[in-house]
């Protein structure tokens, strides 16, 4: 069910289930700009088995920006799985961008892939007396630092037995909690973002709430009523009747809705891995100032440029002009980068190459599928002399092309060296074979860099740039 510009809905009652997204999203506004989506009654409803490990980014309730007097409360949420591997946010309640004004309370939420309650940034938003249990992985998030409450989490119960209590800038974001319970099934002390219990108290937040079992009927089978002597009751949580929650009325139509039965959730196979980009541009189909489009760009608009040329080529009419200047944030920008995904045989790389007077280029090979991210080959020129490492390989003509090529055989056939060839006009090829990677081991390539490192007002051109997997 979707509502979106649109105000004073009543969504109560229903049973949603089996599908891949989400099962009510309502208001639709990026960000803070005005809506006219408000008053909406997201109430009473059951709502299940959503995502089936396929789809990804979503929930079983979605809002998005401001919404006024929106409310969604004594649902019961459950079983809310996103695609398996790498898919995020299977979500039981999903305040996402510029949610506003939202009171979420007396929901009964459990078994989601992820967080049982997540907010990607947003403001003033209530989370009151709610059941939050059992998300697989977190339970409770922000995501985005705002200079603004985002939101107030109390009187609820947070109920896990796997992964973490929370995820996101929980510890940096305006959020205030307290009053609340949370307890960890396994036993262990829980972490509240990095602290003790007694840390995260001192920091200022749960002041008056307590880590204790709620003492649940039977959690197990989730049957998630309380006991009688359960200490939830001590911090001002309030005992719902979530069994209204769903289809009413004749008997056999709320039958059919108990009926329903759904096997257990199977994720999605893992795609197969993407064919090799290969890369042969000459830069002579882009309209001027117009960027590759199988790279990422990193400018700052500082006075630094990168984009498509007509000043120069090393064949043709056009090249690409990466312009450096003073006062940036960051050296190393602009920079340009390129992610081919190369894990075996050879990868080859050719290009041809103009500096200017003071350009600093830096011209490197990396694996970024782990953490922290290991080097391969790895090019610097400056003040005119092409080095690798610590190790100077000779000069390169300034405001003259010049063509560079390397070669680095990758997975089972690495050797931890690579070969640069460098053919200036007017003389012979300058062949180098034994050349080091700079991170013993490197054997993959994610990601092929040029970078303008200088900090002067300066430039560097390349063209006919090859990238192949052999």
């Amino acid at each position: 069910m979707w509502i979106g510009q649109s105000s004073d809905n009543e969504v109560t009652h229903n049973d949603i289930s089996d599908f891949f997204y989400t099962g009510v999203s309502v208001g639709w506004s990026w960000g803070y700009r005005e809506t006219i989506s408000k008053r909406n009654k997201i109430e009473f409803n059951h709502i299940h088995n959503l995502g089936w490990g396929v789809q990804s980014d979503m929930g079983a309730v979605y809002t998005l920006g401001l919404s006024d007097g929106t409310t969604v409360s004594n649902n019961v949420i459950h079983d809310i799985y996103s695609y398996g591997k790498y898919g995020w946010a299977g979500l039981g309640l999903y305040n996402d961008e510029g949610s506003t004004h939202i009171t979420m309370e007396n929901n009964l939420v459990y078994n989601t892939k992820d967080m049982t309650y997540h907010q990607h940034y947003g403001k003033e938003n209530t989370i009151r007396n709610n059941i939050l249990a059992c998300g697989r992985d977190f339970q409770v998030s922000v995501a985005r630092v705002e200079p603004h409450l985002s939101y107030t989490f109390e009187n609820n119960i947070v109920y896990w037995e796997t992964g973490k209590l929370f995820w996101g800038s929980v510890k940096e974001a305006d959020v205030k909690f307290d009053s609340n319970l949370y307890w960890c099934a396994d036993g262990q002390p829980a972490d509240f973002a990095g602290l003790t219990f007694e840390e995260w108290q001192a920091d200022g937040q749960d002041e008056s709430s307590i880590v204790a079992d709620p003492l649940f009927v039977d959690a197990a089978n989730r049957d998630f009523r309380l006991k009688p002597n359960s200490p939830a009751l001590t911090i001002g949580f309030k005992p719902f009747d979530y069994t209204k929650a769903g289809v009413y009325g004749d008997d056999a139509w709320v039958q059919l809705a108990r009926s329903l039965a759904y096997p257990d959730v199977e994720y999605a196979p893992d795609p197969p891995p993407p064919p090799p980009i290969e890369i042969d541009d000459d830069f002579e189909s882009y309209p001027l100032g117009a960027t590759p489009l199988d790279a990422e760009v990193h400018v700052e608009n500082k006075g630094d440029a990168l984009g498509v040329t007509d000043e120069t080529s090393a064949g043709g009419k056009q090249s690409l002009k990466l312009t450096d200047a003073p006062g940036l944030e960051f050296t190393f920008d602009p920079h340009i980068v390129f992610r081919p995904v190369y894990s075996s045989g050879v990868a080859r790389c050719s290009f041809d190459l103009r500096v200017e007077e003071g350009a600093e280029v830096w011209h490197e090979y990396r694996d970024w599928s782990v953490n922290p991210y290991t080097v391969g080959p790895s090019l610097q020129i400056i003040d005119g002399k092409l080095g690798s490492g610590d190790r100077d390989l000779m000069d390169v003509p300034v405001g003259e092309w010049f063509h560079v090529e390397i070669t680095v055989p990758l997975g089972e056939s690495a050797t931890g060296q690579w070969t640069a060839v460098v053919s200036v006009p007017g003389q012979e090829p300058q062949r180098f074979d034994d050349l080091t990677v700079k991170t013993p081991g490197w054997s993959n390539l994610t990601w092929i860099g040029f970078v303008s490192n200088a900090e002067t007002k300066t430039a560097f051109y390349i063209d006919n740039l090859k990238i192949t997997n052999e």
